[in-house]
């Protein structure tokens, strides 16, 4: 959705790209009901019945260094799960500057955080989604992640630089 808007286009001419996701965030809290979301991971299964954003992730960062999970690490060999509940809007606005600035929104009892290696999340309702940046439409989620190991090789060829 931020990818192909007009604002991000706009906002990366002038080298403000990332506060296109500013505005999406902020036109998704305005037009985005609150929704039940269901997380199993670590051997339990909790229940949110205001879920907002759900977001997994194995990096730090989304949309252009918005510090959505700062602990996340890629090399851990772990998933990240955030769940944010739908807010007021005065701690939503809150929320957001906290998260900008200092990257301490996980604080919050409205933001539940999940570190593991096998995730499901599953939604009743219609919901709106995205894979990677790719959007998927609105639909249900019955959604299983889990982390292995494969084996990689890689090689090397010999190539000739262009004069």
């Amino acid at each position: 959705m931020t990818n192909n808007s007009k604002s991000k286009r706009f906002l990366n001419k002038c080298h403000l790209g990332s506060l296109s996701y500013v505005f999406s965030l902020i036109q998704a809290f305005t037009s985005q009901d609150a929704f039940q979301v269901t997380v199993k991971a670590n051997g339990s299964v909790k229940n949110f019945s205001r879920g907002f954003l759900v977001t997994t992730t194995n990096h730090p960062y989304f949309g252009s260094g918005v510090p959505i999970m700062p602990s996340a690490r890629v090399d851990d060999q772990k998933l990240d799960l955030v769940v944010i509940e739908k807010l007021n809007v005065f701690f939503f606005f809150c929320y957001l500057f906290i998260m900008m600035l200092t990257g301490k929104h996980t604080r919050y009892k409205t933001v539940h955080h999940f570190r593991t290696d096998d995730l499901v999340i599953r939604t009743q309702t219609l919901e709106f989604g995205q894979v990677d940046g790719e959007e998927m439409g609105s639909r249900a989620f019955d959604m299983h992640f889990k982390v292995t190991s494969q084996p990689f090789w890689l090689t090397t060829t010999k190539t000739e630089q262009f004069k």
